[in-house]
């Protein structure tokens, strides 16, 4: 073997053993999950808990809005899907009206048939329970009084009221009758609960901001289903 071979093969080991080097120390580099800019922004870790409150994480409930009363859209298995734990008792079912005209949902609630389910009815006909506007499906939905939808945030008119008013108990009616309301009926009682929506294509959840209902202390809770108006 020549010196220019043996020199060349010694040159080419030392670079293998550069490259590799240099390999091992970058690997052993921990990388950022993500970056802003020049800035490091560290991914955020969630407990299991958190993690059942991410909305992306959801099913997803669409409510047409308009729609006619032969096919309602419906939730079941409500107490299933109670955040953090399951604290409303008798709770089954619910169903959905919104009409076009007014930023307004009917939910027909459905109860399991019980002397003890008057606590559960108050709290889905009382001023807690409503529709939180989710702004982020990424991250664990908490407690956010800006976007409860209301009377107020919707800039819900007089007028517009009053063309609802006029036509609730029929809509009201209509939901009992429906192919979906006399199913659950049947083993069900129920009563019905009017609230602000917020505009088509926007997710939001169904929360109880909390409170204590005949001494049964309920905390902010979620029905953990994404439920979104669609105009077709």
């Amino acid at each position: 073997m020549s010196a220019r071979q043996g020199f060349t093969k010694r040159q080419i080991l030392r670079l293998l053993t550069l490259a590799l080097g240099s390999s091992a120390a970058t690997a052993c580099v921990p990388m950022a999950s993500a970056s802003r800019g020049s800035r490091i922004v560290a991914t955020p870790t969630y407990s299991p808990d958190d993690r059942q409150l991410i909305p992306s994480n959801w099913n997803e409930t669409r409510v047409e809005l308009g729609a006619g009363f032969e096919a309602l859209a419906a939730l079941n298995f409500i107490q299933d899907l109670e955040r953090p734990t399951p604290r409303i008792p008798f709770i089954t079912s619910m169903t959905f009206f919104a009409p076009r005209e007014v930023p307004l949902v009917t939910i027909g609630l459905y109860y399991e048939k019980s002397d003890g389910n008057g606590v559960a009815k108050d709290i889905f006909t009382g001023g807690t329970f409503g529709l939180q506007q989710i702004s982020d499906l990424d991250s664990p939905l908490t407690l956010d009084v800006t976007q409860i939808k209301t009377v107020q945030t919707e800039k819900i008119t007089q007028d517009q009221l009053g063309w609802f008013e006029q036509r609730r108990k029929s809509i009201v009616d209509a939901m009992r009758s429906s192919p979906e309301g006399l199913v659950l009926g049947k083993s069900c009682e129920s009563n019905f609960t009017t609230r602000a929506r917020p505009p088509a294509a926007t997710p939001a959840a169904l929360v109880i901001t909390g409170g204590n209902y005949a001494g049964l202390q309920v905390p902010y809770t979620v029905i953990t289903q994404r439920i979104v108006f669609v105009d077709q």
